[in-house]
C-alpha cells in the first residue's frame, strides 16, 4: 500500500498521540494497548490500514523509530506485546517524526539490505531501512534498522 500525502498528517498525528499517551500513568500497564483499540479501529477504517501493536503497517518502517524518553527503560513484561512496540516499555517515549517517504527515498537511492562495516549485503527475508538526514539545525542524523520475517 502506497502512502499518499494526505496520510502523512494522520501518521504524524498518531505518533504525537502515542508520544503523549505514553506519558500517562495507567493503573494497569496491561491496559496500554487495549485502551487505544477503539481509536485504532476508527482510524483503521479511515486510512484502510492494519494496526500492529500500536504501529500502522503502512508506516511500519518509521513507526519502529521510537525510543524511551528516559534510560534505563523499564520493560512492561506484558504477554503478547512485542518488544519492537512502544507499548513494551513503561513510561514516556519519543516518537520519530521521520516519515516513510523520507525513508523510502533514501532506501531506494542506496538500496541497502544490511550495513556491515560499510558494505551492503543482501539477505533473503529481511529488509533494512537506512536514513541520513540533515536537520534544520545542520545536525546529521543517520541510522539503519533491520526488519526480518515480514
Amino acid at each position: 500500500m502506497a502512502i499518499e500525502q494526505k496520510d502523512i498528517f494522520q501518521f504524524r498525528s498518531w505518533s504525537d498521540l502515542v508520544q503523549e499517551y505514553s506519558t500517562l500513568q495507567l493503573k494497569y500497564e496491561s491496559d496500554r494497548l487495549p485502551a487505544l483499540a477503539g481509536i485504532a479501529d476508527i482510524v483503521s477504517r479511515i486510512i484502510s490500514d492494519q494496526y500492529l501493536s500500536g504501529i500502522w503497517k503502512a508506516n511500519l518502517s518509521s513507526g519502529l523509530l521510537w525510543n524511551p524518553a528516559k534510560y534505563p527503560a523499564k520493560l512492561s513484561g506484558i504477554a503478547g506485546v512485542p518488544s519492537w512496540s512502544w507499548a513494551s516499555v513503561i513510561g514516556p517515549i519519543k516518537a520519530s517524526n521521520i516519515t516513510r517517504q523520507h525513508l523510502e527515498a533514501n532506501y531506494k537511492a542506496r538500496a541497502l539490505t544490511k550495513l556491515e562495516e560499510g558494505h551492503s549485503i543482501r539477505e533473503p527475508g529481511s529488509i533494512n531501512v537506512a536514513w541520513n538526514l540533515i536537520s534544520d539545525h545542520h545536525h546529521r542524523h543517520a541510522g539503519v534498522i533491520e526488519i526480518q520475517d515480514l
